[in-house]
């Protein structure tokens, strides 16, 4: 007799194994959360976006968001590498104050283990700011950051980042420029080089996943 639709589907959730997805040792390797999947290997290069304040308990760190690729799988566990942090848009619009102007700035740099990254540091200054000076700032951003992480590994820079440490050193160095009020890295992330060179057409699959207080990530 032959299977009906449905018992074909409860056949295939059985052969489905459940897979928890593990932070790096940089997050105290936290459960992210778990999935189910029939082959491991179907997770291998998936992403999966979660909020920072879940992860380490900080209501501080509620306006960033840290992007994982599942590297390889062991034992059932997803093994992760951080791929991005990002401060989520809603909290970049509280940043702004009237009167003040928004200046985003956007590059590659490398790092010492030879990760290729893209980062967009956020400044905020006086509407009535002279433009050589808006220029400076930009410069020495750019200059500043590039000089920086060329000597530290990507963890490192990562564990500046979350502890803000990074931050706090590129507001103290412009400030013999201009006293910021706002200084921030909003995103960073390695730079796929078949994106940029078109050499391969590549598909990032976001990975759902069942967290430990019923929620999902997407």
């Amino acid at each position: 007799m032959a299977e009906t639709k449905e018992e074909k589907k409860i056949l295939k959730v059985k052969h489905k194994k459940w897979y928890q997805i593990i932070a790096p040792k940089l997050l105290r390797e936290t459960v992210l959360g778990e999935t189910l999947v029939n082959d491991q290997n179907e997770l291998i290069g998936k992403t999966l976006k979660v909020n920072l304040m879940n992860i380490i308990n900080d209501m501080k760190k509620q306006n960033i968001n840290i992007k994982f690729k599942i590297k390889e799988v062991k034992e059932n566990k997803a093994l992760t590498e951080i791929v991005g942090f990002e401060i989520i848009s809603a909290s970049l619009k509280r940043l702004i104050r009237k009167g003040k102007k928004r200046v985003d700035i956007s590059f590659i740099c490398h790092t010492s283990d030879n990760k290729r990254i893209r980062v967009k540091p956020i400044l905020l200054i006086k509407i009535t700011t002279k433009g050589s000076t808006e220029t400076s700032l930009r410069k020495e951003t750019v200059s500043f950051l590039t000089q920086t992480l060329k000597k530290s590994s990507y963890e490192d820079i990562l564990n500046g980042l979350v502890s803000h440490k990074l931050q706090s050193f590129l507001k103290s160095h412009l400030r013999k420029i201009y006293p910021l009020g706002v200084c921030e890295i909003r995103y960073l992330a390695i730079e796929d080089l078949k994106k940029i060179e078109g050499a391969e057409e590549e598909v990032e699959e976001e990975l759902k996943t069942e967290m430990s207080e019923t929620q999902s990530v997407s």
